[in-house]
């Protein structure tokens, strides 16, 4: 899922920081972050490489201090994308017993519980994670996630309303538009999900995989049920397919 701009600074600045300090625990970690940040928003060039990379740098944040929740929490979203969900539930916990107030660490866990198909466990943290600061910028990124979970949890109501929020503060979240269309098809208002789709000039057709939410990182049934409210609500897929 493309979420556009997300201003981050280059591994070459924490590289730096390692050339001066080699067991800089923190710009290892962030390193690591920037290899997820890439995967996050879909312009790695290479994502294998970047999966490793964030896994490489991560494990050495840890290596280096066991008690920096920073490196805790970029170990457990690499795990993610390894498909290692309890890993990164165990490094997620981790860095919240570290430092209680981490969201970052308690979306790590809601987002690990979704991707393994735990969606009613995930909401709680993820939750959680928006109620500790709520005008955190990446809350239309949240709030697009919260959408999901609840629509997989079969809350189609709360899956309207958090995908509302989301496009409140991005118009541009493309895959949350299927997600409020595919909440209003299990809802049975046809017309209501091609209106979501054609004002945001989207074809009314199910989207090739690659416009879904982590192209790199989703189980093979990740979109099942994203993809049955589409056609519930008379989405086809494109022709040929």
């Amino acid at each position: 899922m493309k979420f556009g701009p997300i201003p981050a600074a280059r591994p070459e600045v924490f590289e730096k920081a390692i050339e001066i300090e080699p067991e800089y625990a923190q710009a290892h970690a962030r390193i690591a972050l920037t290899h997820h940040r890439d995967l996050w928003i879909e312009v790695s060039d290479d994502a294998g490489r970047s999966i490793e990379a964030c896994l490489t740098y991560a494990l050495r944040a840890v290596e280096l201090d066991e008690q920096d929740c920073l490196g805790h929490w970029a170990l457990g979203l690499a795990s993610i994308w390894q498909r290692n969900y309890d890993k990164s539930l165990l490094e997620a916990d981790t860095a919240i017993r570290l430092n209680p107030t981490d969201l970052d660490a308690y979306f790590t866990r809601g987002v690990a519980l979704l991707m393994s198909g735990s969606p009613k466990e995930a909401i709680p943290n993820m939750l959680r994670a928006v109620q500790f600061n709520p005008l955190d910028g990446r809350n239309r990124m949240f709030f697009a996630l919260i959408a999901r979970a609840f629509l997989d949890a079969e809350n189609y109501d709360e899956a309207l309303n958090w995908g509302r929020q989301a496009l409140l503060r991005d118009s541009n979240l493309v895959g949350i538009h299927y997600t409020i269309a595919a909440a209003h098809g299990y809802l049975d208002d046809a017309m209501a999900a091609c209106k979501v789709l054609e004002d945001a000039g989207l074809p009314l057709q199910i989207p090739a995989e690659t416009a879904f939410w982590w192209t790199y990182q989703r189980e093979s049934n990740f979109n099942a049920l994203l993809c049955d409210g589409l056609r519930k609500a008379g989405i086809k897929e494109p022709a040929g397919d």
